[in-house]
């Protein structure tokens, strides 16, 4: 869904020559990218040390399945030896796209000394969401092999198989298919996966050949559809998708792979949807989406021909169910590789998301689902509502109508919406299907982005994504009612939009929705009005630049230095950088330590931000919890706003509210504004509080927990304590904690009462105190006490002593 065309504008002689160089140079870094030679898994790229840093190719695994996450992680040259910390800059790939970082994203990121994390998890069609299953339908096999323990479901038709010492190997060289199915595989929708090894091949005669690879959509006499790695009699390796239908091979694809050696494991991955069929190999797609849906389902095989080869690691599974959580754990295992380096490591509080197209979206939809993780997000084209612009799409580049509207329906775009909901439509009244997209749809969920910084850029002709909340219109219809597609020249008919201010009017009107003001230079939030395109370089505009362009499809594009100003791709990164540290200067007090929090939240697998946690009280059902707390440190208090909220949990210590020294007072209701467009209807009517502090049950007898002016029941651990069913619809209630005297606060970072000396301290394997520092790594000192501490940066400057705690 991201298209982008970058044009120059005048130079003098001496100018132009360097920005030739320089465009030359990253033309074929991009060439070398898209057609060199594929990265072996867990390969590094070669990078130039005298320009750049380095750049890590990782492949994470998976929390929920062990699946290898394709990664890159850029870590900008430094010179110096003085240990940093980097801001972090999340960048997501656009529709159907891999993540690649190229010249413009290095030479940006050591500019501005950012690290860079392009995460591109399993499936390249997940829209950056967790996708779900239809649950009153057939759910899709999943399956993992890794022949530890045998191949005991699999039946094989022909060839010799043997599965030893942890790997599935076919011996029978002979130029015949042979085939060995995995019981239960039978699906229509399903990616299959297998890493493969060539062993041996029959010869190398020009006419002789040999595969390995899938067989997906098996029918029972043999038919399916075949992705296969091939070395041909010459040697060279192909990338092929053939179909079997009535025992005739039809080759659907073939891409020659260069610099391949198929005698080293390759994965081989197929993913088949509707008619929809894609080929990667080594996680890189070797093949357009071919379109062909004779087999609707059916099983998956292993499958060798002409040689001997070994197969390992089979999966079978809908890939489309982890978008996020890929892309989270990418995120993670990245953060937590990088923090080991102890001259530069990654600024956690400084990490920022962008995205175009369909990267727009994610960084839009994880951006409010996780605000309390990303300082800032630059959402760019992205989709705000999924549904609403699912059935723009599916209206103006229809299915199989034989019209090929740019490269939107090429791409299977609704194809692949209807796969991450498993084959419903986006906009279908089923409440699963709602309350996932809504999940997903940052148009439902801008409460969340309460303490979070933007950077918008959303063009107001945008024929891909509208963005709009109004009713749209577009004028591509002849006066007979038929649609004119004309791709240039002067008969291209003009498109025209409704305008789609609504969205972030509401965001500019309502304060306390959205305290950052979006950094929308050229939109008028007072008025609603696009500014002149002419004033300066800004991110909300209303030109078409598609007349610019040359193109029919609208502002589905970056503007370039000769058609408004300072806006050329080269500069992209660039802008988008400074506009992060920008973002971050003005607003990091408020996004690090905010005394507000909001979150809207449709299930409860993500329900927290910052110090809050909430248990929706309808999961799953297109119903939403809300909770807008506030924190009141001088007063010691809280203001707890909710909405079918079954349990409220705060973190009070994480807040700076004292659990042991003072009262703590909590006032509770339903009064949730200012919300969002879509207002959250409580039928609720009440929460379970939990408070999380320090708290000591021994003496509970002397806590005086009163709602309003009566004594409540309340339920009490050494970190939480607890009062079911506060009515939230009946007015407000305020909960009063009075602890009683004496409790000393051990965690609050001045650990008032904590003795200096060493009272309380007895040897323990043969350790000897000196001071607060023991000496030897091996000794130890114990406490005779029974409360907690927590040890601040333990260190030990001078030898023989070195600081740690258990």
């Amino acid at each position: 869904m991201a298209f982008r065309q970058t044009r120059t504008g005048p130079l003098g002689d001496c100018a132009r020559l360097v920005w030739l160089i320089l465009i030359a140079a990253m033309l074929a870094v991009l060439l070398f990218c898209l057609l060199g030679p594929p990265r072996a898994k867990g390969a590094e790229p070669v990078v130039p040390s005298d320009l750049y840093g380095r750049v890590l190719t990782r492949y994470y695994p998976s929390s929920v399945d062990g699946t290898p996450i394709p990664c890159q992680i850029y870590i900008p040259k430094n010179s110096t030896t003085t240990p940093q910390k980097l801001p972090v800059w999340v960048d997501l790939h656009s529709f159907g796209n891999l993540g690649n970082i190229i010249l413009p994203y290095t030479l940006w990121a050591n500019t501005m000394n950012m690290m860079v994390i392009v995460p591109e998890g399993r499936n390249y069609r997940s829209f950056f969401m967790d996708g779900k299953e239809d649950p009153s339908g057939t759910p899709t096999p999943y399956i993992y092999d890794d022949f530890a323990t045998g191949s005991q479901y699999w039946v094989p038709a022909t060839g010799t198989w043997q599965a030893s010492g942890g790997v599935y190997a076919q011996s029978n060289m002979t130029d015949t298919w042979k085939y060995t199915t995995r019981g239960l595989s039978s699906g229509a929708a399903y990616s299959a996966s297998v890493d493969v090894t060539t062993l041996g091949v029959s010869g190398d005669d020009a006419n002789l050949e040999s595969a390995a690879g899938l067989a997906v959509r098996k029918q029972a006499n043999g038919d399916c559809y075949l992705a296969t790695l091939v070395r041909d009699g010459a040697g060279k390796i192909w990338a092929r998708i053939q179909k079997r239908a009535s025992g005739i091979l039809t080759t659907l694809s073939n891409i020659q792979l260069t610099s391949v050696d198929v005698a080293k494991k390759h994965t081989i991955k197929v993913t088949v949807f509707e008619d929809m069929i894609e080929f990667f190999v080594d996680y890189i797609k070797r093949t357009a989406s071919i379109q062909d849906g004779t087999f609707p389902e059916g099983e998956v095989s292993l499958v060798s021909f002409g040689g001997s080869h070994q197969f390992d690691d089979v999966r079978v599974q809908n890939e489309w169910l982890y978008g996020e959580t890929d892309i989270m754990d990418c995120i993670d295992q990245a953060l937590e590789e990088t923090s080991i380096d102890t001259l530069i490591r990654p600024d956690c509080s400084k990490i920022f998301i962008s995205g175009v197209c369909m990267g727009g979206m994610g960084a839009w939809n994880l951006g409010l689902r996780y605000p309390d993780m990303f300082a800032g997000i630059h959402p760019a084209f992205g989709a705000t509502d999924f549904a609403h612009n699912y059935n723009w799409i599916k209206t103006w580049y229809p299915d199989g109508d034989g019209v090929k509207y740019r490269v939107e329906q090429d791409m299977r775009s609704a194809v692949s919406a209807r796969a991450v909901m498993d084959g419903a439509e986006p906009d279908s009244s089923a409440t699963w299907v709602k309350n996932t997209i809504h999940a997903n749809s940052a148009r439902y969920i801008l409460e969340n982005a309460l303490n979070t910084p933007a950077r918008i850029e959303m063009p107001e002709y945008d024929s891909i994504i509208p963005n709009t909340t109004n009713p749209m219109t577009i004028k591509w219809k002849t006066p007979a009612g038929k649609i004119v597609l004309v791709y240039g020249g002067t008969s291209r008919p003009r498109s025209s939009y409704a305008h789609g201010q609504g969205i972030w009017k509401t965001w500019a009107e309502n304060p306390g929705l959205y305290k950052p003001v979006p950094e929308t230079n050229l939109y008028d939030y007072q008025t609603g009005v696009p500014k002149p395109v002419t004033e300066t370089y800004g991110i909300w505009n209303n030109y078409d630049y598609s007349a610019l362009m040359g193109y029919f499809y609208g502002a589905h594009v970056t503007a370039t230095t000769s058609q408004v100003g300072d806006c050329d791709d080269f500069y992209y990164p660039g802008k988008i950088l400074t506009s992060f540290k920008r973002l971050n200067a003005l607003y990091a007090p408020l996004h690090d330590d905010p005394d507000d929090v909001a979150y809207r939240a449709y299930d409860n697998v993500r329900n927290r931000a910052w110090w809050l946690k909430m248990q929706v009280a309808f999961p799953d059902q297109d119903n939403p919890g809300l909770a807008r707390i506030h924190r009141d440190r001088a007063g010691n208090a809280a203001g707890v706003h909710v909405k079918n909220t079954a349990v409220t949990t705060l973190d009070l210590m994480r807040m700076g509210l004292d659990t042991s020294g003072k009262p703590l007072t909590v006032m509770v209701d339903n009064l949730t504004a200012p919300e969002a467009e879509f207002k959250v209807s409580d039928t609720y009517g009440k929460t379970d509080l939990e408070l999380i502090g320090q708290w000591d049950p021994s003496r509970k007898s002397e806590y005086q927990v009163k709602l309003g002016t009566s004594p409540v029941a309340f339920e009490m651990t050494g970190s939480a304590l607890t009062v079911r069913g506060i009515v939230t619809n009946a007015g407000a209630k305020t909960l009063t904690v009075t602890p009683p005297g004496g409790l000393t606060n051990l965690l609050s970072g001045l650990n008032p009462g904590f003795e200096s000396g060493s009272a309380g301290w007895s040897p323990f394997m043969a350790g000897t105190l000196n001071g607060l520092f023991e000496a030897g790594s091996e000794k130890y000192y114990a406490h005779s006490g029974s409360g907690s501490l927590r040890i601040k940066n333990p260190r030990a400057t001078v030898a023989p002593y070195e600081g740690s705690w258990q």
